[in-house]
């Protein structure tokens, strides 16, 4: 059960004030990972973003592992396949909604590819 927890991260504003050992903790369920591992992952992350809390670099590091991490091996493999160009992109557009707790979601660039920002009231 412990992926479903991390997956719906925005649905509860307190699963971003978590403590670190429960941030810990739950890496190493959701990736199935050792503790040395997990100690190894969580350091590069606090190196990578040291202002950040224990529960925003949760966000980061399921951001990273279901959207970054898929995303470019979707294109590499597309990219290897030959038949066109691929194209990715990453888009660190922070929102105000949920006063910023979402930072850049999972959809938030939809307005902007489509050029549709003007129907996109309060949401930006």
């Amino acid at each position: 059960m412990a992926p479903l927890r991390i997956v719906v991260l925005a649905v509860d504003p307190a699963n971003f004030d978590l403590s670190e050992d429960v941030v810990r903790q739950r890496i190493s369920d959701y990736l199935s990972l050792t503790p040395a591992e997990c100690d190894r992952i969580y350091a590069a992350y606090v190196a990578q973003y040291p202002d950040d809390k224990p529960g925003d670099l949760l966000g980061r590091l399921t951001t990273d592992h279901i959207y970054i991490r898929n995303t470019f091996h979707t294109a590499l493999m597309q990219a290897d396949a030959g038949f066109a160009p691929v194209y990715t992109y990453v888009i660190n557009y922070e929102t105000a909604e949920m006063d910023g707790l979402l930072r850049s979601s999972h959809g938030r660039d939809y307005h902007f590819v489509f050029d549709s920002t003007d129907r996109a009231v309060n949401r930006y």
